[in-house]
């Protein structure tokens, strides 16, 4: 797998909507947080469609996702959400283009299917982290902990009694 590419403040992030449609107030709660910690976000109107339980049609989630890993703007791409339908884009995604334009892909839960595939047909590095609807709420040590890892500063990760 290739190494980090560190994500600095002032780093900017799109926020794609892989999976499942999502809490648009909890959505903002997460955009705040990022941008306390000085990211730039980017969000597509795109990410916003439904499409049942889906934040729009497989092909626009797919595009999303795609058109960010081509945009020479975006250095980090993060989910806004995990729930189900992230590996129902798969056929959609340009892997050529993800593999040629190497950039940190941000998320957990449903969105790991994506994950796995981006290491495993790119060897491009990923984050398993926080979606953005899990910033609203989130405690610092996990803010701190998700920005020392985009920073390249992440050393370990202390648990107490398996708790951060």
């Amino acid at each position: 797998m290739k190494k980090i590419i560190p994500l600095p403040p002032g780093s900017r992030l799109g926020v794609c909507a892989p999976s499942a449609r999502f809490d648009i107030e909890k959505l903002n709660l997460g955009i705040q947080t990022l941008e306390t910690l000085g990211f730039k976000v980017s969000v597509p109107d795109e990410i916003f469609k439904k499409k049942r339980y889906l934040a729009g049609n497989d092909r626009v989630r797919a595009n999303v996702v795609n058109r960010f890993f081509s945009d020479p703007a975006i250095d980090g791409i993060i989910c806004a959400r995990g729930g189900f339908g992230a590996v129902r884009i798969l056929d959609y995604m340009d892997w050529d283009n993800i593999r040629e334009n190497p950039k940190p892909f941000i998320g957990f839960s449903d969105t790991t299917a994506i994950l796995s595939a981006i290491i495993d047909i790119t060897g491009n590095f990923v984050v398993h982290g926080p979606n953005v609807v899990s910033f609203a709420g989130a405690l610092k040590e996990t803010i701190d902990a998700f920005s020392k890892a985009l920073n390249g500063t992440l050393d370990k990760i202390v648990l107490n009694k398996g708790r951060v």
